[in-house]
């Protein structure tokens, strides 16, 4: 049961398919119902998934299932909208941090920062595979060498 604003609804029950099946229209499930009595929810959760919040998290918040959540933000165009910009800010922000990573690394942490900066390019190129996957429309040429100077105290 969640609170929406002096309203008990149930929002999560154990079988989305029951659901369906006792509902003529998706849009009067309950949980469906909740979900769009908050304002401005899909921009909302588009603005939490590019601060890298989980979908889980949010979708527990909204007292809701992470696949009843994803079913709601797929079922309008404008909603799903939102979610992918969320994503594609995401990727730009992981992307972005390989800077970071590669810049704070020492000659003791260099695996790590190397590992790191694989990672997050690697879950970069699967959020917005035209931006940073491996067949991005870019080519980055780098020449050159890098020293690392490690000061004993």
């Amino acid at each position: 049961m969640v609170n929406t604003g002096g309203e008990m609804v149930e929002v999560g029950s154990k079988d989305i398919a029951s659901e369906l099946a006792l509902a003529n229209d998706f849009e009067m499930l309950p949980w469906v119902r909740h979900l769009n009595q908050v304002p401005d929810l899909a921009g909302e959760i588009g603005e939490r998934i590019a601060n890298r919040e989980r979908l889980w998290n949010i979708a527990r918040f909204y007292g809701v299932k992470r696949q009843q959540l994803m079913r709601w933000l797929k079922a309008d165009p404008e909603r799903y909208a939102e979610y992918e910009a969320g994503l594609e800010a995401m990727a730009d922000e992981l992307a972005m941090d390989t800077l970071d990573e590669v810049a704070a690394a020492t000659s003791e942490t260099v695996g790590v920062a190397k590992l790191r900066t694989d990672t997050y390019f690697k879950f970069a190129g699967k959020l917005d595979a035209g931006r940073w996957g491996d067949k991005a429309g870019m080519s980055v040429q780098a020449v050159g060498n890098i020293t690392i100077i490690h000061e004993s105290s």
